[in-house]
Parts: structure tokens; C-alpha cells; sequence
């Protein structure tokens, strides 16, 4: 079962840095499988978070709970993606974020120990890295700007169209606390995207 699931990240990992199969036969053991079962949490806010791992199947919700004592969703995970909560693994302190599966959900970990000693080991393993984190970083940066700059519709029109399994796989109340918005205003964008759809469609 774990071959299927190093293949899948070995797949992943050389779109970011060529590898030889002697680095992966190295690099691919430190990553260790675990299973989160649906509604239970990968990380709680108050733990460190020592693992960056790989999504090999499922989908995690990442949130933070606000002063006025609500839920705000930070993003989604699924199959293909790299996980971590970056600011806690890389100072190993204390999480102010949770991530709790929305499936059951598989996922391919390394603990930071074991990742530091990676980059000691060879420089094409902290390259991967480097590279690895500039992407996640440049991602996280475009969902900042697209939340602050964006209308309620358009952003869900980016989630449609470049996202459309999210909005097949989270309930209606998380994607809207994703949008910021209420979950009425969301059932209100949905009928009206529906609806311009279907005008398209008969023109």
C-alpha cells in the first residue's frame, strides 16, 4: 500500500527538481504514512506542527478561530497537495491554526528532524525544498491578494472555475466561511451564477 502512495509523491516531487532514483530511494522512506479519519483533526491550535506532508487522498479543512469566538477557513486540502502550517513548523512553536479532515484522508509525513538532516544530506534535497516552499508561499500569497481584492461572486466564480471539486466536496457553510461571507449570501451568488449559466446556455 505505501509503494502506491511513494509513487504518487515521487511523481509529484520531480515536476519541482529532477531527481535519480538513487535520491529517491533515500529521500522517500522519511516519509511515513498516516491516516486521519473524517472529522478528526491533523493539527489543533495550541500544538506544534512537525510534520509537512503530502495529501495522497482526502481533503482537510485549515482554520483558525477568531476573537469573537468563530471558525474562519483558511483554505482546503486535497489529493496532490503539500501540507504544513508553515509559521509553526518552521519556528517549531506552538500553532495558532487547525487542520481536521473532511474525508478520510491519507497523507505521506516527514518531521521536521528528519527534514532538517534531509538538507544536510544533499543540496538537491534542500533545493527541492527551497523550491517546494517558494511555490506553497507564492500560492498562499495569491489566495491573500484574490480574498482582499475580490467581490463575494467573483471569488466564488475562481472556485468554480479553477476549483470546481471544492465546491463539489466542501459543504456549503465552509466555502462560504472560506468567501467570507454568510452562507446566505453564497446560496444567493449560487442561484445567480446558476441562473446567468442557463441564460448562456438558451442564447
Amino acid at each position: 500500500m505505501q509503494l502506491e502512495h511513494h509513487t504518487a509523491l515521487a511523481r509529484v516531487l520531480t515536476t519541482y527538481c529532477p531527481l535519480t532514483p538513487p535520491e529517491l530511494a533515500a529521500l522517500l522512506p522519511h516519509f511515513r504514512l498516516r491516516r486521519v479519519a473524517r472529522k478528526d483533526f491533523l493539527l489543533k491550535s495550541g500544538t506544534v506542527c512537525d510534520f509537512w506532508g503530502f495529501v495522497h487522498r482526502g481533503l482537510l479543512r485549515v482554520y483558525a478561530d477568531t476573537a469573537l469566538g468563530t471558525e474562519h477557513t483558511s483554505w482546503f486540502v486535497r489529493e496532490g497537495d503539500f501540507v504544513t502550517e508553515y509559521a509553526s513548523f518552521y519556528y517549531q512553536r506552538p500553532s495558532q491554526e487547525n487542520m481536521v479532515a473532511l474525508e478520510d484522508t491519507e497523507l505521506l509525513c516527514v518531521d521536521h528532524a528528519q527534514l532538517q538532516a534531509l538538507y544536510q544530506q544533499s543540496p538537491t534535497y534542500e533545493r527541492l525544498g527551497r523550491l517546494l516552499y517558494e511555490k506553497q508561499l507564492a500560492d498562499l500569497k495569491q489566495r491573500i491578494l484574490f480574498r482582499v481584492r475580490e467581490a463575494p461572486a467573483a471569488r466564488y466564480q475562481y472556485l468554480l472555475t479553477q476549483h470546481p471539486a471544492l465546491v463539489q466536496r466542501v459543504p456549503l457553510k465552509l466555502l462560504a466561511s472560506y468567501l467570507g461571507i454568510t452562507d446566505s449570501s453564497l446560496s444567493r451568488i449560487r442561484r445567480q451564477t446558476r441562473r446567468q449559466h442557463s441564460a448562456k446556455m438558451g442564447g
